[in-house]
C-alpha cells in the first residue's frame, strides 16, 4: 500500500511541475521578442511571427512574458517607421507626377494650355518642400509665358 501511495504521490507532483513548465510558444515569443534588436522598417516579418505566437498565449501567460514590453514598444516603433516611409514615398510619388506633367508640356502651341494647367495644379498642390525639389520649375512658368 505504501508503494502505491508512492508511485501516485510521485506521479501527482511529476504532472504538477510539469504544468508549470512554460510552452514552447511561450519560450519562443520571449526569445523572438530579446533577439529583435534596432527596429528598421525590415523588422516587419520578425514582428509578425512574434505576434502571431502571441496570438496563441494566453492572458495570463501574456502577463508572465517578461518583455511584452519591450515588444509592444518596437511593434510602435516600426508602425511609426512604416507609416513615415509610407508617407514619404507618397510625396515623391506627388513630385514626380508634377514633374512629368511638366516634361509633358514639350513645345508650347496654341493647344498646350491643357497640359500647362494640369502641370500647374499638380506643382501648386505639392508643399513648399516638395516644390523645392521640381527640377524643372523653369519650363512650366516659360510655358505660362509664353
Amino acid at each position: 500500500m505504501k508503494r502505491i501511495f508512492a508511485v501516485l504521490l510521485t506521479l501527482v507532483m511529476c504532472l504538477a511541475l510539469c504544468a508549470c513548465g512554460k510552452r514552447s510558444g511561450f519560450r519562443q515569443a520571449e526569445k523572438m521578442i530579446s533577439g529583435l534588436g534596432e527596429i528598421t522598417l525590415e523588422s516587419g516579418e520578425a514582428l509578425d511571427s512574434i505576434e502571431d505566437i502571441l496570438k496563441t498565449l494566453s492572458p495570463e501567460e501574456l502577463k508572465e512574458l517578461s518583455n511584452y514590453r519591450e515588444y509592444k514598444r518596437a511593434r510602435r516603433d516600426y508602425d511609426k517607421l512604416a507609416e513615415e516611409d509610407r508617407l514619404s514615398k507618397e510625396r515623391q510619388a506627388q513630385i514626380d507626377n508634377a514633374e512629368a506633367l511638366i516634361a509633358e508640356i514639350g513645345e508650347v502651341t496654341s493647344e498646350s494650355d491643357e497640359k500647362i494647367r494640369a502641370a500647374r495644379s499638380a506643382y501648386d498642390a505639392l508643399t513648399p518642400e516638395q516644390q523645392a525639389q521640381i527640377k524643372d520649375y523653369s519650363v512650366l512658368t516659360a510655358a505660362e509665358e509664353a
